[in-house]
């Protein structure tokens, strides 16, 4: 009778060894793949910083706003990951507070630059001397300041 406890005993000794080193050798392997993981990302974005990194942004299209203004409205900065650009985002900031733009579209060039293309919002009718517009599509009009075509106010 000793030997049979003393073999259960044995066995489930065993059993709870086993157990355990199945456990360690999880733990092991999931440990390894987190490591992979994060190596992983490390590399991508170190990659993604050395070789894609927004260094010019052009705009494509006539509008009576300059470049630069509206090259400033992306809210990109030079050395920004082109990866991380987004596009919707950058076309709302852009089109937000400029409302002689019908449309912008955003493209990325890869591997370093970004291009607004920009459609003006084409008006209806000019009036008295070129100083009120009405636009088409908003049913809005604007007045303007004659010499440099600058949005003064909008009468709705």
């Amino acid at each position: 009778m000793n030997d049979e406890n003393s073999a259960v005993l044995n066995d489930e000794i065993d059993e709870q060894l086993n157990k355990k080193v199945k456990r360690r050798a999880t733990l092991i392997k999931l440990t390894g793949i987190a490591i992979a993981l994060v190596i992983v990302i490390g590399l991508f974005l170190l990659v993604m910083k050395l070789f894609f990194t927004v260094k010019e942004i052009s705009v494509v299209g006539h509008s009576e706003y300059e470049v630069s203004e509206l090259a400033g409205k992306t809210g990109i900065k030079s050395g920004d990951m082109l990866f991380f650009v987004n596009k919707k985002k950058v076309a709302k900031r852009v089109l937000d507070g400029h409302i002689m733009l019908e449309k912008v579209t955003v493209e990325k060039h890869w591997p370093d630059s970004v291009e607004l293309k920009i459609t003006p919002e084409e008006p209806l009718f000019y009036y008295e001397n070129d100083n009120y517009y009405m636009n088409g599509k908003k049913a809005k009009v604007y007045v303007v300041i004659a010499k440099s075509q600058k949005v003064l106010d909008i009468c709705v």
